[in-house]
């Protein structure tokens, strides 16, 4: 792989080389906060196929927000500018992006402006620059977007990066808290249905450096199994770097090996920088604990041979730590101290205290090996008291199984809950849905049977009475009755006055027939088939068929008399 800072590139917004990888839309000619996400995804996507492709990206992303006047999506794309910089191992050019973001001070009004702008500085200060200043000002960006749905996608940004400082300094359990934070703000479809998540990976690395082994696996494992359903490649060379440490500490070095050239190999394919530098040192650390101290040398002299790590913290210190061990391992014993001082040094103005601890204690191991016992002393008290201010492993673990397993357990309540009200609910809609489609359409029908009983009364002269009266009331009634959805009780009283005489022959025939089977009867001889007397009335299809069979029998009909044809008699 050729060196990636060796053209010395100056970052250009309107280069001509910003090109969209094959199959992947073109970035937006104009970004506003409205398009902002989905520019995001897709810078994403071009990242995590080729870091120069990513950067190029972003860069034309600063043109769009330009051209857009949005200074909430300006502030975003200088943000991935500076992040594909930081992969790419081009420090001179992060800070550049940097102090782009700082010159938009001046112009922030909105408190959705404030929190991005923070967000923004504080990511980027956490990559190797300055970890006390990057919390700062990721504490702000949380304090300004608590609690503020248009300020969410930065407070989790937030939230994201401050875990990270924390687990760089050595405060786990203010890790811990952010990480339950964060966990709290994602909801439970999303956390279930997301491929990956890299709370998982965050709990990961802390229960990692807790050497909590069988949790940190856990997690990690999970997280690589999503990122390789999403084939999220950054993703899978982490969680390969990550594992292969674990396996280092449980003294599985075969294996360990493994897992550390697929992290270097996807690193290299897809431009990972860092990781692939990352990737390298971890791999001659093994070298050097199998005792192939010559292939561990060449390799310290390739990584040193290529990489300016002297602008980048935290793999200098890696580089610095790897080759005090390697002396140590080879007897030159002076060589190592020297490496090893100067790590230390590193470790102590960076503010990693987890390093800070285990490189005094490998200096502490030189010194008794020279004789110098009262420097081996200090060493080990510094040791043990970093070991102290760092947190009581033994009681954080504990509080964090306790913790998670009782969010875990919550969690799952919740969303079985949440499942049960939704089947609940879409089965209530539906039943409602279906009874008013059903309503609707018995209305209609209501109001087709009514307006045939008010057409064959006004015509119907061999039935109509003497009595005007009652005619007009009844044709009133059916009026009235049209369009509603209750029944009403005038219209079966007004229909059995207006049909008097029929009514007192079909007592006299079957003088055990109800009020409900005379007004059937009425309605019968009037040509209403039985389903358009069940709307009438606001009965059921089968409960006027019943009805009908007990009429038969009160009026003791023989079997071949058709019922219709005896009303019509009457």
């Amino acid at each position: 792989m050729s060196d990636r800072n060796s053209d010395n590139r100056q970052p250009q917004a309107g280069a001509a080389d910003q090109k969209t990888l094959p199959g992947l839309p073109s970035p937006p000619q104009v970004l506003t906060e409205e398009n902002l996400d989905s520019a995001i995804r897709m810078y994403f996507e071009h990242l995590d196929r080729n870091v120069e492709a990513g950067f190029r990206y972003a860069l034309a992303l600063v043109t769009a927000a330009e051209a857009g006047n949005a200074l909430p999506a300006y502030i975003w794309a200088n943000c991935l500018c500076a992040e594909a910089s930081y992969f790419l191992n081009d420090m001179t050019q992060m800070r550049h992006f940097l102090e782009r973001i700082r010159q938009c001070r001046q112009r922030l009004s909105t408190d959705v402006e404030h929190c991005i702008y923070h967000t923004a500085l504080g990511t980027m200060l956490g990559q190797g620059e300055s970890l006390a200043e990057s919390t700062a000002h990721l504490l702000k960006a949380i304090a300004i977007g608590r609690g503020k749905a248009d300020c969410l996608r930065s407070y989790r940004q937030a939230l994201h990066c401050l875990a990270d400082n924390y687990q760089q300094a050595g405060n786990f359990s203010e890790a811990l808290t952010v990480l339950l934070t964060l966990q709290e703000l994602t909801p439970l479809e999303l956390r279930e249905e997301a491929g990956t998540s890299k709370t998982d990976l965050l709990l990961g690395t802390l229960y990692k450096q807790i050497k909590d082994n069988d949790k940190a696996r856990q997690y990690l494992e999970r997280y690589l199994q999503g990122c390789r359903k999403m084939l999220y490649y950054q993703g899978m060379a982490e969680a390969y770097l990550d594992i292969g440490d674990i396996l280092i500490d449980e003294n599985r070095l075969d294996k360990a090996r493994n897992y550390l050239r697929k992290a270097e190999s996807i690193s290299e394919e897809r431009g990972f920088v860092r990781l692939e530098l990352s990737a390298r040192l971890t791999l001659m650390h093994v070298l050097t604990l199998e005792g192939e101290y010559l292939a561990a040398q060449a390799m310290l002299e390739e990584i040193q041979g290529k990489s300016q790590l002297r602008s980048l913290p935290d793999l200098h210190l890696q580089l610095m730590t790897e080759s005090g061990m390697l002396y140590k391992a080879l007897g030159r014993n002076e060589a190592a101290s020297g490496k090893l001082e100067a790590a230390l040094t590193l470790a102590v103005n960076s503010e990693y205290r987890q390093q800070e601890m285990e490189i005094s204690l490998l200096l502490a191991d030189l010194a008794g090996l020279q004789g110098a016992s009262a420097k081996e002393a200090a060493l080990r008290k510094r040791a043990a008291e970093l070991h102290d201010e760092i947190l009581g492993v033994r009681r954080l673990r504990q509080l964090m199984k306790i913790e998670l397993s009782e969010l875990h357990h919550t969690a799952q309540r919740e969303l079985g809950d949440i499942r049960r009200q939704q089947q609940e609910q879409q089965a209530y809609t539906k039943s409602i849905e279906k009874e008013l489609k059903a309503l609707a359409l018995q209305k209609t029908q209501r109001d087709e049977a009514l307006r045939k009983l008010r057409r064959l009364i006004k015509r119907d002269s061999s039935s109509q009475p003497k009595d005007m009266a009652l005619r007009q009331q009844l044709l009133a009634t059916i009026d009235s009755s049209l369009g509603s959805e209750e029944p009403d009780p005038l219209l079966a009283n007004d229909l059995q006055r207006n049909y008097g005489a029929l009514v007192m022959s079909l007592k006299a025939h079957g003088p055990r027939l109800t009020p409900t089977e005379i007004k059937i009867c009425i309605l019968l001889r009037l040509d209403f088939a039985t389903k358009e007397i069940a709307v009438l009335l606001f009965k059921s299809v089968e409960t006027v068929r019943t009805h009908r069979r007990h009429i038969r029998g009160k009026l003791a009909l023989p079997k071949k008399m058709n019922l219709l044809g005896f009303l019509m008699s009457l």
